[in-house]
């Protein structure tokens, strides 16, 4: 997942593809995406199982839940002008760029009013990008685990399964 999140970096139209804040977004983001894969190939950790996945996703979804809280509570209480906008989840930045179908789908919302303060809840968006995380992340796990077998297999250049062997 990070290796297609670090292949999208966030600049506009006017900002230079190799400006000097895209280039510290990928310097930051390499790391992320590097240093867990060279720690497994270098064993010092095992290599990750469906159940660490599991888990993972299991804590994204508590953190994210905390995230979308965070972004709900705290936008009717900021000034004029002002956003609070974790992952892009609360604005219509993605949506933007997918288009009107994804736009519907953002304003697809629950509004309930609280002390004064009118809360917005864009909850199928919200759904569907976690569950859109959870399915690029999968893909990425498999890849992974793919790579792995296949450089870990004795012969040099070849990449066999273990029914293979």
């Amino acid at each position: 997942m990070l290796l297609l999140l670090s292949a999208m970096p966030n600049y506009s139209a006017a900002q230079a593809a190799f400006s000097p804040s895209v280039i510290h977004f990928y310097i930051n983001h390499y790391y992320a995406f590097f240093f867990p894969v060279l720690i497994i190939c270098l064993g010092i950790y095992e290599r990750p199982k469906m159940k660490y996945f599991a888990y993972s996703m299991i804590g994204f979804a508590l953190y994210f839940i905390l995230v979308a809280s965070i972004d709900t509570y705290f936008t009717p209480h900021l000034p004029k002008g002002k956003t609070i906008d974790f992952f892009f989840i609360n604005s219509t930045f993605i949506a933007d760029k997918l288009g009107n179908w994804a736009k519907n789908i953002f304003n697809t919302t629950t509004v309930f009013t609280k002390d004064g303060y009118t809360y917005t809840i864009h909850w199928l968006y919200l759904l569907l990008y976690y569950l859109t995380y959870c399915g690029l992340s999968f893909a990425m796990v498999v890849l992974l685990k793919g790579w792995l077998n296949c450089n870990s297999s004795k012969a040099v250049g070849a990449c066999k399964s273990k029914d293979s062997a």
